[in-house]
């Protein structure tokens, strides 16, 4: 594959010599590097590894060799598509995070090699673990993110859905930009915690975050909180006058939540902030620059509220560089179970009690519809803890309006996934619930479509993904 020579001074006086390197040495060279290397050819088929990636990865060479590198996202070992398979798709040289099941982050780099046709003949990947770079925080190459992976759990985000990966991968890329992000999706579904993911892995995480709901703030007091205020600008202002939010914030992020709700007149005031970087406090007669990312949150639909004249066009535009919506929790079925999981034992330590599930209780958890999603779930369980009063959480503890609704609505999966009682009975069984979910989502997908690539189209994956998982659940095509 490579003709590798190396030029040096002969004798140390400035004559040079040529050293070629015969392949068993140039091998024994990149084996005894301390970043992992990945060659691939042209289809993303690997063919040679070094040893170092066993140690940087976690992984043998037996997952890499004569192998599709996307098998290893299919297989659930890395939590999102591989870097070097998005650098073969897309032809270009490539640079990100990835998240790894073995417990690993590693800083990945993957260049395609073309030939004289234009075609990729070889995909070469460099692989380092984030450990290392975290000691060496100069290292990391501008505008890669943080790693996402303690961040995730010390906000106690919990997500195996493909859905939730894209969510995490999108906020983990713009988070070291100062681009403003626009947050979409229902009410509850952790908007607040992906902001707060965006400004921990950002530059900025050392500086406040902080947040405005433009909802529960009366329109009179909402310049006042943003910008500020100079002593006697209104009746009942204090003598020293205050600072507003975009100056607390100075440095660090500012979340509008909600911004949706927020006056015209107020919109007019804050896309001038955004344009020039600069505020004026009530009754000032001088501007104060400041340096805050905005953040910007919304279960509303903004196009519909521009196209009735409640929202300013050009502040959409100005808000929307990057938007990004968090699904809702019923149309992720497979984070429900992690979730009831995460919230049990979270209260459970909370309160120093013992606490499960009843497996009829955990089916009909499973199969509701959550249309109060992720804070929904959390305050159910946060209830049964605190109400139960054995070691179990039965069927009577449920409200009504609980055990109703899961009598025939929301997705088979999470119905289907259960059809053996005996798994609920502990979080032990966790993977073999997803792999039921996940078959029973596919069968559905296929039944109702035209073909495999129709199917592949609802499901939000790509064909091979679902040639692959087909293959895997032995499943067959649609007729």
């Amino acid at each position: 594959v490579f003709a590798v020579t190396r030029e040096g001074h002969k004798g140390g006086h400035g004559g040079s010599c040529k050293v070629e390197l015969t392949p068993h040495e140039l091998e024994k060279c990149l084996h005894e590097q301390k970043d992992g290397l990945l060659i691939t050819n042209g289809e993303g088929i690997g063919l040679w590894v070094n040893r170092a990636m066993r140690r940087v990865v976690g992984l043998t060479p037996d997952y890499f060799l004569n192998k599709p590198i996307k098998h290893l996202f299919e297989s659930g070992i890395f939590q999102y598509q591989a870097v070097t398979e998005r650098a073969r798709c897309g032809r270009n040289e490539l640079t990100d995070i990835q998240a790894i099941s073995t417990g690993n982050t590693v800083l990945v780099t993957s260049i395609p090699l073309m030939n004289k046709q234009g075609q990729i003949e070889y995909m070469i990947t460099n692989v380092r673990n984030m450990a290392q770079l975290r000691q060496h925080p100069g290292s990391v190459p501008e505008g890669v993110a943080a790693d996402p992976a303690p961040v995730l759990r010390r906000l106690g985000i919990v997500y195996r859905s493909a859905a939730m990966q894209r969510v995490i991968r999108l906020a983990a890329r713009v988070a070291p930009t100062d681009a403003t992000v626009l947050l979409t999706g229902e009410t509850g579904v952790g908007k607040e915690l992906i902001a707060r993911l965006i400004h921990e892995l950002s530059p900025r995480h050392a500086r406040p975050f902080l947040k405005l709901n433009c909802a529960a703030l009366p329109r009179d007091l909402a310049e006042s909180e943003l910008f500020g205020y100079e002593p006697g600008a209104f009746t009942g202002a204090r003598a020293g006058g205050k600072a507003g939010l975009f100056e607390a914030a100075n440095g660090g992020t500012l979340l509008l939540d909600e911004i949706g709700e927020m006056s015209l007149e107020m919109q007019t005031k804050l896309l001038r902030v955004l344009q020039d970087q600069e505020i004026l406090r009530l009754g000032g007669t001088r501007g104060i620059s400041i340096n805050v990312r905005v953040l910007a949150a919304t279960n509303a639909d903004l196009r519909s509220l521009v196209s009735e004249k409640r929202f300013r066009p050009d502040l959409y535009h100005r808000l929307n560089v990057v938007p990004l919506e968090v699904p809702p929790l019923r149309t992720r079925p497979e984070d429900v179970a992690l979730l009831l999981g995460y919230y049990l034992s979270i209260y459970c330590r909370k309160y120093g009690v013992n606490r499960k599930f009843t497996p009829e209780v955990f089916r009909i958890l499973l199969s509701y519809t959550w249309p109060g999603n992720v804070r929904e779930l959390a305050n159910m369980v946060h209830r049964f803890v605190l109400t139960s009063e054995s070691s179990e959480i039965t069927p009577d503890l449920l409200p009504e309006y609980l055990t109703l609704d899961t009598t025939g609505a929301t997705t088979t999966a999470s119905v289907l996934a259960l059809r053996d009682p005996t798994i609920a009975d502990s979080l032990s069984s966790l993977q073999e619930v997803m792999a039921n979910v996940e078959k029973e989502v596919l069968e559905a997908a296929l039944r109702q479509a035209r073909g495999i690539r129709d199917a592949s189209r609802k499901l939000g994956i790509s064909h091979s993904t679902l040639v692959a998982k087909m293959r895997k659940y032995n499943l067959q095509k649609p007729t």
